[in-house]
C-alpha cells in the first residue's frame, strides 16, 4: 500500500469511528470507537507532519511491539515497513536441511536439483554385458561408439534437466507469495545435502516432494507448468488431516 493510499485509509477510519460516536444508539461501541479514533487521529497527525509527543510515544510503543514479535525488523517502523514477498528458501547443507525441516508443520514442498547416480550405474553395467562376447577389435569400436552415444545422451539429459530445474524454480518463486503462511517451499541445490538426497532415492531432477505434517503425501519428477503446481498445492492443502 502506498503512503497516499494509507493516509486515505486512515482518514476513512476517522470518518467511520466519528460516525459511530455521533450515533447515540451505538453507545455500546462508544469506548471501542473512541480508542480507534485516538489511534487513527495520532496516525493522521504524523502523516500530515503535525505530530505531538504523545503521538510519537503511541507509535513507538506499536513499533516496539511489532519488532518484538519479529513482524518488523529493528530498523523498520509501522510507517516505513515494506512487505517482503515470500520466496522459496534455499537449504545450505544437511544440518541446515534438518533445522528447517524441524521448524515447519504445514504443507512442505521440497525440491531437489540433483538426481542420484543409480541409473547411470545401471546403464554402464548394461553396456558391459552387451559387448562382453564381441571380438576384441569390434568390441573396441562398439565400446567407443556406445560410449560416444552415451556421452551425447547424458549431455542432452543434463541440459534438459538443467532447463527443467531453472523453469521449475522460477515457477515456484512466482507461487511462493501466493501461498505465504500456508506452504513452506525448500530448495535443495545440487550436492548441498548428500544425506537427504540419498534418503529420498532421487532419479531425476528436479524432484519435488510434498509433505504434510511430516508425512510424504505426493511426489513428482516431471516438469509441470504453473497452473499444475497451483492446482496440486490447493488440492493437497484441502486434504483432511
Amino acid at each position: 500500500m502506498l503512503k497516499t493510499e494509507f493516509a486515505a485509509f486512515v482518514e476513512e477510519q476517522i470518518t467511520l469511528v466519528s460516525g459511530i460516536l455521533a450515533d447515540k444508539k451505538a453507545n455500546k461501541l462508544g469506548d471501542l470507537a473512541q480508542g480507534k479514533l485516538t489511534f487513527f487521529s495520532a496516525l493522521s497527525r504524523v502523516l500530515q507532519g503535525e505530530k505531538n509527543s504523545q503521538d510519537l510515544g503511541m507509535l513507538d510503543a506499536i513499533n516496539d511491539s511489532l519488532q518484538a514479535l519479529d513482524i518488523l525488523k529493528s530498523e523498520e517502523t509501522l510507517l516505513n515497513y515494506k512487505k517482503k514477498a515470500a520466496t522459496v528458501q534455499t537449504v545450505k547443507d544437511d544440518d541446515d536441511f534438518n533445522r528447517k525441516w524441524s521448524e515447519f508443520n504445514p504443507l512442505v514442498l521440497l525440491g531437489f536439483c540433483t538426481p542420484s547416480s543409480e541409473k547411470k550405474k545401471e546403464k554402464e553395467e548394461e553396456i558391459d554385458e552387451e559387448i562382453e562376447d564381441e571380438k576384441e577389435e569390434e568390441k573396441e569400436k562398439k565400446e567407443k561408439a556406445k560410449k560416444e552415444k552415451k556421452e551425447k545422451e547424458e549431455k542432452e539429459r543434463k541440459e534438459i534437466e538443467a532447463y527443467n530445474v531453472m523453469r521449475t524454480w522460477a515457477i515456484l518463486d512466482d507461487l511462493a507469495p501466493e501461498f505465504e503462511g500456508r506452504v513452506v517451499m525448500l530448495r535443495v541445490p545440487p550436492g548441498a545435502c548428500p544425506t537427504a538426497e540419498l534418503n529420498y532415492n532421487l532419479t531425476k531432477a528436479p524432484t519435488v516432494i510434498f509433505f504434510k505434517n511430516g508425512k510424504k503425501i505426493d511426489e513428482t519428477v516431471n516438469f509441470h507448468l504453473k497452473f499444475w503446481f497451483r492446482a496440486k498445492i490447493n488440492e493437497l492443502l484441502g486434504l483432511a488431516e
